[in-house]
């Protein structure tokens, strides 16, 4: 884990780079096959995760870290679009759950159409509706819709809210 309350903003974007060159490293470069799962409490199967997506998901939480310590790399535009790589990746299957969490934020808005093409995947299709209501992006009432009939409690929750202050919203751009 980085502590990114030690570090200047300079040695917070060398660090972000170095976690996404190591979480690119780590990434095959197809889609691997899906590794056997089970089903929770709920009923709603969970997958197995590959040993990478654990590094992944971790380095993606470590970048998330040290944009909220360091808020203005949101604006970094090169920064930015690595991060979208990896979130756009279907290789990187669930590591890019925190990814696209680290989005979460006004200052990501303009990647809201590479975060609500994430809606259809359910590696990541919870992480990506928090997001799209943390960057106040309106636009996607059409694409959250099938998501109330999700079987898991939590996006059929963040589907009814985003629905209810975006749904009818006709440019994109969220009041609250």
């Amino acid at each position: 884990m980085v502590d990114g309350k030690t570090l200047t903003r300079a040695q917070a974007r060398e660090a972000i780079l170095a976690l996404l060159d190591e979480a690119r490293e780590l990434v095959p470069s197809e889609r691997p096959a899906e590794l056997p799962g089970a089903v929770n409490g709920e009923g709603v199967y969970i997958p197995g995760w590959h040993s990478f997506e654990h590094v992944v998901w971790r380095h993606g939480s470590d970048i998330w870290g040290l944009l909220t310590e360091h808020p203005a790399l949101r604006d970094d535009d090169d920064l930015c679009e690595q991060i979208i790589a990896i979130v756009t990746n279907p290789a990187a299957l669930r590591g890019r759950q925190s990814f696209i969490l680290a989005c979460g934020s006004v200052k990501f808005a303009a990647y809201a159409p590479q975060i609500a093409s994430q809606l259809g995947d359910p590696d990541v299709e919870g992480q990506a509706l928090s997001t799209l209501i943390k960057m106040r992006a309106g636009a996607y009432a059409a694409q959250v819709r099938p998501l109330l009939d999700s079987p898991s409690g939590f996006i059929h929750k963040f589907a009814k809210r985003y629905l209810a202050r975006y749904e009818g919203a006709s440019d994109g751009v969220g009041l609250s």
